[in-house]
C-alpha cells in the first residue's frame, strides 16, 4: 500500500467523527471540517468534500490505485503512474524514484564512486568516524590508521610519528600497574617493580610500591574483569582499592577501571569485520554497517560495508548486481557485487572476479581458480560439493 492509501481509513474515520459533531444536548458546539486532522503527503491534498486524499488539488483531483504514485505536472495537472520502486534496492543512500524506478540522489544518479549526501553525489569520507590508536590518524586518501605516514604492524605503536614494536601492545593492566616490555607482565608502579598475584592490588605506601598482600578475605575472592580484591573488605573494586573502590553490579565487567555492561571485543566479529574497543562494535573499513549489509573489499584491499544477500536466492541483490561468498575465508553471509567477467577455471583473486554461479578458491594450495558454487551435490551434476553449507564442486575421488 503506497502513502496516499494509508491515508484512506483515517479520513474514514475523520468523516464518521464529523458526522457526530453534535453534543449530547443536541446543539452543534463547533463547525467541523472532513479535513480536519487530516495530513496528506505532497503532492496529495485533502479533498474538503469526503475527507480523503488525492492527487492534485482542486476540482481536477483524481484517487491513484495502490500500486500507483501521484504525479502533477509543471501546469498543475496531476495524472497516476505505476510506482516503479516496488522491489528496488537503492546504494550508497540515494533513493528511488517511483516514476522511473532509477535511485537517485536528489534529481540525479550519482556516479560508482560517489555517494547521496544531503541530495548531492560526493566522495565518500573514507576516515568518516574511524577511531585510530593513540598517536595516529587517519588518511583521507585511502581511510588507513598511520603513524607519521606509514601503517603500524600489529605489534607495533606509534610513537612521534615512528611505528616502533611494542610487545606491550594489547596489554591492560590494572591500576597503578604498568607493562615491562622485557615479560609482558604488568609490574606494581614501575617496569621493574613487583609482579602483583591474583588478588593483589599495587599501592603507593610511603613512597614505595608494594603489592598488598591478600589477606583471608581475598583468598577464596575471584575477581572478574580487571577489578582486584580489596584485601583490607575482600571486596572486587574496579579502578582502585580503598576510597577509590568502585563494585561493578552483577551484570557488569570491569574493564580499564570502568564496570561496564560487556567487556569490549570480547567476542567474534564477522569475517572482513574489525572490534573497536572504543565503542565495543563490529567495524568494518572504521564504518558500522546496517543490518542489511556485510563487510568486503571488493577491491581486495580497502574493506567496505555493501549489501548482504544470499546465494542462490533470486532478488537478494539489487538490479545489476550478483550475490557471491568468500567461502575460504570463513564468510557466513554472501555479499553482492557487479557480475565478473571470468569463466570456469580461470584464474582470480576475489569470488567477484568469476562469473555469476562461481567463486573464486585454492584447492589444495593450488592456483586460485573459478570454481562452481554449490550446496549439495545435486548442484554439481556428474560431480559432488566440497564444503558446507556452501562449498564447490570438484570432481568425484
Amino acid at each position: 500500500m503506497n502513502s496516499m492509501h494509508r491515508w484512506l481509513p483515517i479520513a474514514a474515520l475523520t468523516a464518521f467523527v464529523a458526522a457526530l459533531g453534535v453534543a449530547c444536548d443536541g446543539e452543534e458546539t463547533r463547525e467541523t471540517s472532513l479535513c480536519d486532522g487530516v495530513d496528506c503527503p505532497e503532492p496529495l491534498t485533502c479533498d474538503p468534500a469526503d475527507g480523503v486524499c488525492k492527487c492534485g488539488s482542486g476540482d481536477s483531483r483524481i484517487i491513484c490505485k495502490s500500486n500507483e504514485v501521484c504525479v502533477v505536472t509543471a501546469e498543475g495537472m496531476p495524472f497516476c503512474t505505476e510506482d516503479r520502486c516496488v522491489g528496488v534496492v537503492c546504494d550508497r543512500k540515494q533513493t528511488c524514484d517511483p516514476t522511473d524506478g532509477v535511485c537517485k540522489c536528489g534529481a540525479t544518479t550519482c556516479p560508482e564512486d560517489e555517494i547521496c549526501v544531503q541530495n548531492r553525489c560526493t566522495k565518500p569520507d573514507p576516515c568518516s568516524g574511524k577511531a585510530c590508536p593513540e598517536g595516529q590518524t587517519c588518511d583521507p586518501t585511502d581511510g588507513h590508521c598511520k603513524c607519521g605516514g606509514e601503517v603500524c604492524a600489529d605489534d607495533e605503536s606509534c610513537v612521534d610519528g615512528v611505528c616502533q614494536f611494542d610487545p606491550c601492545k594489547g596489554v591492560n593492566c590494572p591500576k597503578n600497574s604498568v607493562c615491562s616490555p622485557e615479560d609482558k607482565a604488568c609490574h606494581c608502579g614501575t617496569e621493574t617493580g613487583p609482579v602483583c598475584e591474583v588478588g593483589q592490588a599495587c599501592a603507593n605506601e610511603g613512597g614505595t610500591w608494594i603489592c598488598r598482600g591478600a589477606t583471608h578475605k581475598c583468598e577464596a575472592v575471584d575477581c572478574r574483569g580487571d577489578a582486584v580484591c580489596d584485601p583490607d573488605t575482600g571486596a572486587c573494586c574496579c579502578g582502585g582499592i580503598g576510597p577509590e573502590c568502585v563494585v561493578c553490579g552483577p551484570s557488569e565487567v570491569c574493564y580499564r577501571g570502568k564496570c561496564q555492561g560487556v567487556v569490549p571485543c570480547q567476542f567474534e566479529c564477522e569475517t572482513g569485520f574489525e572490534c573497536n574497543p572504543l565503542t565495543n562494535r563490529c567495524e568494518c573499513g572504521g564504518q558500522v554497517c546496517g543490518a542489511e549489509q556485510t563487510c568486503m573489499a571488493l577491491d581486495g584491499e580497502n574493506w567496505e560495508c555493501v549489501h548482504r544477500c544470499t546465494p542462490f536466492v533470486t532478488g537478494s541483490c539489487p538490479e545489476g548486481f550478483v550475490c557471491y561468498i568468500d567461502i575460504f575465508s570463513g564468510a557466513s553471509s554472501g555479499y553482492c557485487a557487479p557480475a565478473g567477467e571470468n569463466g570456469l577455471n580461470d584464474k582470480c583473486t576475489l569470488p567477484h572476479d568469476c562469473e555469476p554461479g562461481l567463486t573464486c578458491a585454492s584447492i589444495a594450495g593450488g592456483d586460485e581458480l573459478c570454481y562452481e558454487l554449490c550446496r549439495t551435490n545435486d548442484d554439481c551434476a556428474s560431480k559432488f560439493c566440497a564444503g558446507s553449507p556452501y562449498g564447490v564442486c570438484l570432481p568425484k575421488p
